[in-house]
């Protein structure tokens, strides 16, 4: 659970910072060299969902290497040695927590995901019951358009007083929707190709790309931020493309008929899909126009690789803060850690052993310690001898149980003694009637060492389990 909880908060510490540097370089962009945002734009999302999250998990997963080491010749067995302060987290109340949390974040990302993709996917068939499909002059130019631009899949153009303005629709099945009033042939041979251009471009899947990756992280205002300005400068970007070979009055004809679609939209109430309802976003995309300047591939290459040379820094840092968030909850929970209780009838005292040294430790085995983790034990005692039977890494709050009686019989006297090996610190409980239980909570961080000193004569055959929680 310990690396669930890094590869959430890193992941989502990550993405949250490549939005954020995303929206400094767009920032800069809009003031120098607007041409290259959507490229660069386009080059981050790339990254998010090819480099990005794999490679942080990867990270995650390096930094959490659970570490295996072979027990002697006694167990025939391997455990896994492993320590973390989430685990203390998770026994008072964790999970409880991070499911409520998990359960937020799941039922907003369906409702701004998938509850709005059906939604409009209702909306569009609803919109094709009430159209009626152009087969005159808009279908005519439209594949004309196609052929020209090399689009080979057939674009469908339908006519609908619910279309405020153009817009296309239709991941696989694309659809343009047009005014009924629209008849002119060069507004329609000038939206048709706007649209055509983004469905040759691909922009339809990368807007949903770019809405999946913030609505998976809809709790952060720069992924909205980032969606909305992915989505105007795609429309500068394909401005640009239908433009390039326009006269400077074919521009200013075109930039007319973007102001003029935007305000019959507006009024209608529609959908603006092909202008904006901000006047200053409106201003700024027709200046780009306007100005027309191309972009050159040098400049543009150089931008690209600058942005996303700086993407691996972000994603070092991404799987830094998923630590340091796991630091925080266990400071803020480290007050709530309380002693076990120990099991009735069986009292433990605490007494004082010498520190255990290294070379002590290194022939104890092992004790797993994963969460909720049952390790059995079977071991024989001589008379008056002691035996260190397990060593654990136990974090502070982790407890632990255990049950061991007699195999023979109930005639049994020994003690059980889990020693702090750093301090020496011990907490001592003794058998009754050949069987003894006991509860354990880790006073300190360390490694903890089970000890069993048969008090009798004769050797003693003992079973039982030990169980960390």
């Amino acid at each position: 659970m310990n690396k669930l909880f890094l590869y959430v908060m890193g992941l989502g510490i990550h993405g949250c910072l490549v939005m954020a540097a995303a929206l400094t370089v767009v920032w800069i962009l809009k003031r120098k060299n607007e041409e290259m945002g959507y490229p660069i734009l386009k080059a981050v999302t790339f990254y998010e969902y090819l480099l990005g999250f794999p490679v942080t998990a990867w990270m995650i997963a390096d930094r959490t290497r659970v570490t295996v080491e072979p027990l002697n010749s006694e167990d025939f067995q391997e455990v896994i040695s492993y320590s973390s302060d989430m685990e203390a987290f998770l026994d008072l109340g964790g999970w409880k927590l991070l499911g409520r949390i998990f359960l937020v974040w799941l039922l907003v990302f369906l409702v701004l995901w998938a509850g709005k993709r059906a939604l409009a996917l209702g909306t569009l068939r609803k919109m094709k019951r009430l159209s009626e499909p152009d087969t005159g002059t808009a279908a005519a130019l439209t594949d004309r358009l196609c052929r020209e631009m090399g689009v080979r899949r057939s674009i469908r153009v339908f006519r609908s007083h619910l279309a405020g303005s153009p817009f296309l629709a239709g991941y696989f099945r694309p659809v343009i929707f047009l005014p009924p009033d629209m008849q002119h042939e060069w507004e329609l041979t000038s939206v048709l190709r706007h649209e055509i251009r983004h469905w040759k471009g691909g922009d339809l899947w990368w807007r949903e790309a770019v809405r999946l990756l913030c609505c998976l992280q809809w709790f952060h205002p720069a992924a909205w931020i980032f969606l909305r300005e992915f989505a105007y400068f795609g429309e500068i970007a394909c401005d640009l493309r239908c433009t390039r070979n326009m006269e400077k009055s074919e521009k200013k004809r075109y930039a007319g008929l973007l102001i003029d679609l935007a305000e019959e939209g507006g009024k209608k109430d529609g959908r603006l899909a092909f202008g904006y309802d901000s006047e200053k976003r409106m201003e700024r995309r027709i200046w780009c126009i306007m100005k027309g300047k191309e972009i050159r591939k040098r400049i543009l290459a150089a931008a690209v690789t600058a942005v996303m040379g700086m993407m691996p820094v972000v994603t070092y840092a991404g799987m830094l803060g998923g630590e340091q968030a796991q630091e925080a909850v266990n400071n803020v929970w480290e007050t709530r850690q309380t002693e076990a209780v120990e099991v009735s009838g069986f009292p433990a005292v605490y007494t004082q052993e010498e520190p255990m040294t290294e070379a002590d430790l290194a022939g104890i085995p092992s004790l797993s310690v994963q969460p909720r983790a049952v390790t059995a034990i079977d071991v024989t005692i001589a008379g008056n001898q002691q035996k260190d039977i397990r060593k654990a890494s136990l974090t502070k709050g982790r407890t632990m149980e255990l049950h061991l009686s007699d195999a023979a019989g109930t005639s049994a006297n020994f003690t059980v003694k889990i020693i702090n090996a750093s301090t020496g610190e011990t907490r001592t409980a003794s058998s009754q009637y050949g069987t003894l239980g006991m509860g354990f909570t880790a006073q300190k961080t360390g490694t903890y060492v089970i000890r069993i000193v048969n008090n009798g004569s004769s050797s003693i055959h003992l079973t039982g389990t030990i169980v960390i929680n």
